[in-house]
């Protein structure tokens, strides 16, 4: 007899520190389950919520008062990590990160506890970057599930065949040289292995302080859920995944905001645009905005390009980031016509809808950080890329979306005018031997991606799973419960090896004796 429900279940929905990314997957299973009858709410701070919860009046919002991550928070990162022109240490990127979320940690615990303490909820999600969320459902005995962005976020989906860092030039190690494997396995690890671990202390001495079991790694906790990546195989590097984790992305929804009037005119009468974005938290230098206009506007002088739609999003909060004007083989161009737009060929924007603009047919390009969200929706609509990462997984997702052949990207030391110049030439110029291809691939990915986002439905699948008495057990691997050593059967191995071992001495040494003897014998009979 298939288990039933008897009564609706209330599934609380959790990302606090995560972008979009890791926002609109979420707020996607959410629409499939109060579509099931469900009730569903989602919580966050006060200053994303708004935009998060756009399109999803069926979803009840939750707020969690002030942001912890002001725009200073965000500045100061930009000014550390994005505005230098050399690449930053992506470990010291994490532990900036880091910081802010232990800081965070005791509020946001508190605040959960009391939330799931005051309403009769029956499943919790809880993004993989809200630790607080995952423990404080963990102590309440309520089921839950993580979402995360990466099976490399995972040490139990981990293989040595895979980077875990996020900065690797590689995918995999399937070509690297053995110089580069045993850096990224154990020099560079060795390296940060102090800071690590002192952190894994803070985090350590957070939770007692709380009532919280310490765990160590903060994946660790993930065993006794279920794990959605909101990812798929292709992007994701290939590997066999523990039993309570799924590969169910990208999860993008189907509906997404229309192109103003305005913007719709400016496209339809540009027809070879470029979208240029850089994702919603992102501070770009006055200097690194002016470089990748100089070249858009050659690349518009030189036939390449008519039109250009730039999305500032945070960089428009910051007047410093902004240059007042460029010149361009003695042309004066003003960032203010074409913020106002006045400018015939460029249109600097707040926001835009990003989705509309990749869709619309006069968009040939994206030229994006290369967040998750950036790279799913123009693989979705089919749109080559050129990647300018900054931080993150930006890197990687970069060059796992060039070797699928769908666009190129540029590591922050090239972003300069020469080397865009080469890239856009290369993606755009009709003589370009690579301009076909690239679009082949991009369409190839596109079918990849619209194929592997019909998850939907099996991810709401998952969620109900969870609520089943038993049903997260039984995803539970047997080697968690066992010595490491017996999971992995090295002691059978040793007994072997011992085994033979000891058959092995035996065997030589009976031969020596039985030689021995034989020798003996001989040197007798000779002295008859």
């Amino acid at each position: 007899m298939l288990f039933k429900y008897t009564l609706l279940f209330v599934l609380l929905l959790l990302c606090t520190h995560g972008s979009s990314s890791h926002a609109r997957p979420q707020l996607s299973i959410g629409r499939v389950l109060v579509a099931r009858g469900h009730k569903v709410a989602f919580a966050g701070y006060n200053e994303t919520l708004p935009s998060w919860m756009q399109g999803y009046p069926e979803i009840e919002p939750i707020g969690m008062g002030a942001y912890p991550m002001d725009h200073a928070f965000y500045e100061a990162f930009a000014r550390n990590f994005i505005f230098p022109d050399e690449e930053s240490d992506s470990f010291e990127e994490m532990m900036f990160w880091v910081d802010i979320l232990f800081k965070s940690y005791l509020g946001e615990l508190a605040f959960y506890r009391q939330l799931l303490m005051d309403r009769p909820i029956d499943v919790v999600i809880c993004d993989f970057t809200a630790e607080s969320c995952i423990d404080a459902a963990h102590e309440a005995g309520i089921p839950f599930i993580v979402t995360a962005t990466s099976t490399n976020l995972s040490l139990d989906a981990s293989q040595p065949y895979v980077p875990m860092l996020f900065e690797s030039p590689w995918t995999t190690y399937e070509h690297a040289p053995f110089i580069d494997r045993l850096y990224e396995t154990f020099i560079l690890p060795a390296k940060r292995i102090a800071t690590w671990m002192k952190y894994i202390e803070i985090g350590r001495s957070t939770k007692r302080a709380m009532g919280i079991e310490p765990y160590g790694y903060f994946s660790n906790r993930w065993r006794d859920g279920l794990v959605l990546i909101t990812n798929f195989m292709g992007l994701e590097a290939t590997r066999p995944l523990p039993a309570n984790m799924f590969l169910i992305g990208p999860l993008i929804s189907s509906e997404y905001p229309p192109l103003t009037e305005e913007l719709r005119a400016f496209l339809d009468a540009h027809r070879r645009s470029i979208y240029v974005g850089f994702g919603t938290i992102t501070i770009l230098p006055a200097h690194r905005i002016a470089i990748i206009l100089r070249a858009l506007l050659r690349a518009h002088q030189d036939g390449l390009v008519d039109g250009v739609v730039w999305a500032l999003a945070r960089t428009a909060t910051d007047p410093e980031s902004m240059p007042r004007t460029l010149t361009v083989d003695g042309v004066a161009h003003s960032i203010e016509d074409m913020r106002t737009g006045r400018h015939p060929v460029v249109r600097l924007l707040d926001h835009a809808p990003q989705r509309a603009i990749l869709h619309h047919p006069s968009t040939q390009l994206f030229i994006t950080h290369c967040g998750l969200s950036s790279v799913v929706e123009t693989a979705e609509a089919g749109v080559p890329f050129l990647g300018l990462p900054l931080f993150s997984d930006q890197p990687s997702n970069a060059l796992k979306l060039e070797q699928l052949g769908a666009g190129l990207w540029l590591r922050r030391p090239q972003t300069n005018e020469a080397a865009l110049a080469a890239a856009l030439r290369r993606l755009l110029a009709a003589d370009s031997s690579e301009r076909a291809s690239f679009r082949v691939n991009a369409a190839r990915v596109q079918s990849i991606v619209r194929i592997a986002n019909r998850a939907h439905e099996r991810a709401a699948d998952i969620v109900e799973l969870a609520t089943i008495p038993g049903a997260i057990a039984a995803h539970a691997s047997a080697a968690l419960r066992m010595p490491w050593w017996k999971a992995r059967n090295y002691d059978l191995y040793l007994f072997v090896a011992l085994f033979i071992g000891a058959f092995v001495y035996a065997a030589i040494s009976a031969l020596r004796y039985a030689m021995h003897t034989i020798l003996a014998a001989k040197q007798k009979q000779k002295q008859a």
